[in-house]
């Protein structure tokens, strides 16, 4: 009996090694489903604290026109609306 769970402890871990992907396999995976739609929009919100404890709240609004435009704006607070990010291309 102990040795037929051995053998069976054995195998799983064979085919679990065989099954097991790299890290790199793993990201591309997720990029290519995080990416897959052409056209996405989001708002996110970003706490940021401070060492003291302090917490500043943003609202951003994420937005994608196919796979090479991206733009990150601030939506609030109001002083921060002005503030954008763009990326252009994949690299």
């Amino acid at each position: 009996m102990v040795r037929i769970y051995s053998l069976l402890v054995v195998v799983l871990l064979l085919v679990g090694n065989l099954l097991a992907q790299n890290a790199q396999e793993i990201v591309a995976k997720a990029d290519a489903v995080v990416n897959a739609p052409k056209d996405q929009k989001a708002t996110m919100k970003m706490v940021l604290i401070d060492k003291n404890g302090n917490k500043k709240e943003r609202k951003a609004e994420f937005l994608q026109k196919g796979n090479e435009k991206r733009i990150m704006r601030f939506i609030a607070p109001a002083d921060q609306k002005a503030l954008f990010y763009r990326c252009l291309g994949r690299g």
